[in-house]
């Protein structure tokens, strides 16, 4: 198995600190520690499967609390494909990781808790038993930084560019790192199970690849005094990857980390499409009109031209989700918006076909 190379075209790293709020995607008010669930699988490990189970239920009990990144090791034997013809999950990224001298206990499936290290002070590693546990005491802590991410994909050039915003509400003393993964959804391999192996299962929030620079991420140098603002980005060819990607099912999940204990603060995770560029504004695939734009507090979708089911999403400007709704069978579909405040959105609307993304004011 080759091991990862990633390509950096047109890498862009901006790194500083300011006293005022110069921020665009993360919040300045204080606020809890989001939970990073770091999933150590692989599709010979009979028990993996319940461990997908309880990371799934612990996303869906906390969504935009909870966040996990499965990876499939390659110094772990239980992560090889069951065959030649099956794809090949394993990175040598999560080894470091995946190492006695890191994780403590060795297992599968076992997972990290923003790296906490438990028990004897050695053991970051936690059986499938605990994470929820666990989890919920992370997400009822204060965080002394913020996270804000944004992910824009550019269609016609299949290059994703990534903004991240670390924003610290208290000091901090130690150097931290902070994270950027693209994970992938729908990825179908054989996979053992206690019952046997079953064809054709769907693996969720699997590892692909790394999008900063360093193993143990990209620091962000000397301490940080409250209200400091560090912002980077990135860029990531996705005709350069190991594995072909299908970016819609896929999402950059980021974090940031304490130097001294290694201990994750926070992180969030995003859409890799959450935005959308080299489209036209109008598909040829999808004729749909929006309007009136700008509106008040309720805007139609025409869909007088549509046969399929689609996706309406709307994102506020940061890219939080304010909604996801289905539409099947309608030739037009009014959205009621008088419960959020005016200012710039995005409507995103998808189908099997197509990918469209369309800016509303609302005032």
């Amino acid at each position: 198995m080759k091991d990862i190379f990633y390509l950096f075209v047109s890498l862009c790293l901006i790194l500083g600190h300011s006293a005022t709020n110069g921020q665009t995607i993360v919040s300045t008010d204080s606020s809890t520690r989001n939970a990073i669930l770091e999933e150590f699988t692989g599709v010979r490990c009979v028990w993996c499967p319940d461990g997908h189970i309880k990371a799934t239920q612990l996303t869906n009990q906390y969504p935009g609390r909870v966040f996990v990144v499965a990876y499939h090791p390659s110094n772990a034997g239980l992560a090889t494909p069951h065959n030649g013809n099956d794809p090949d999950f394993r990175r040598s990224f999560p080894n470091v990781f995946f190492s006695t001298g890191f994780a403590g206990s060795l297992y599968l499936p076992g997972g990290f808790i923003n790296r906490k290290k438990y028990g004897n002070s050695s053991e970051r590693m936690l059986s499938r038993s605990v994470w929820k546990t666990k989890a919920e005491e992370i997400i009822s802590e204060i965080s002394p930084v913020n996270i804000g991410l944004k992910s824009v994909y550019d269609v016609s050039q299949q290059i994703l560019t990534i903004d991240i915003e670390l924003y610290y509400v208290e000091e901090v003393r130690p150097e931290n790192s902070y994270y950027i993964l693209l994970i992938e959804n729908g990825l179908v391999s054989k996979q053992s199970s206690n019952s046997g192996v079953v064809n054709g299962y769907s693996h969720k929030r699997t590892y692909r690849e790394k999008i900063t620079r360093g193993q143990w991420g990209d620091i962000v140098t000397s301490f940080r005094f409250q209200g400091d603002l560090v912002t980077a980005q990135y860029t990531l060819n996705l005709n350069q990857t190991i594995d072909p990607i299908n970016v819609s099912n896929c999402q950059i999940i980021a974090f940031v980390t304490n130097e001294d204990t290694g201990e994750i603060y926070t992180g969030t995770a995003v859409d890799a499409d959450q935005f959308t560029t080299g489209l036209n504004d109008i598909s040829n695939d999808l004729q749909i009109n929006i309007y009136p734009n700008p509106c008040n507090d309720i805007f139609s979708v025409d869909l007088s031209t549509i046969t399929e089911p689609i996706s309406v999403i709307l994102t506020d400007n940061s890219g939080r989700l304010i909604f996801n709704k289905q539409i099947i069978n309608q030739k037009k579909s009014d959205f009621d918006i008088s419960g959020i405040p005016s200012g710039i959105y995005y409507v995103k609307i998808l189908s099997e076909q197509s990918n469209i993304i369309k800016r509303l004011v609302k005032i």
